[in-house]
């Protein structure tokens, strides 16, 4: 179980803040139904996945120098993007 809030950097705020933890709901397309995420308290978006799926070593490392996260769509890898949503990196998958 992801922690309620945590501390972490937010790219639109270009600063660390407090995130709250939400739940994806089960009518999301992209097959992420139940998953944790946190929302940026200061400007109420996106901050960063509360868990570790698609994250392996094995994934190209982002421009944080750590293994980059797997996206999905449905079921199958689209993108690989900073785990947790500090750089810009995207590549990809199989590209």
């Amino acid at each position: 179980m992801a922690p309620a809030t945590i501390e972490a950097y937010c790219r639109e705020c270009r600063d660390y803040t407090t995130g709250s933890c939400k739940i994806t709901k089960p009518e999301n397309s992209n097959g992420n139904e139940g998953r944790p995420w946190y929302q940026c308290v200061r400007h109420k978006g996106f901050m960063r996945r509360g868990d570790s799926l698609g994250i392996s070593p094995a994934n190209p490392h982002c421009y944080c120098h750590k293994p980059s996260r797997a996206g999905h769509s449905a079921v199958r890898p689209t993108n690989y993007t900073c785990a947790n949503n500090i750089c810009c990196f995207f590549k990809p998958y199989g590209g």
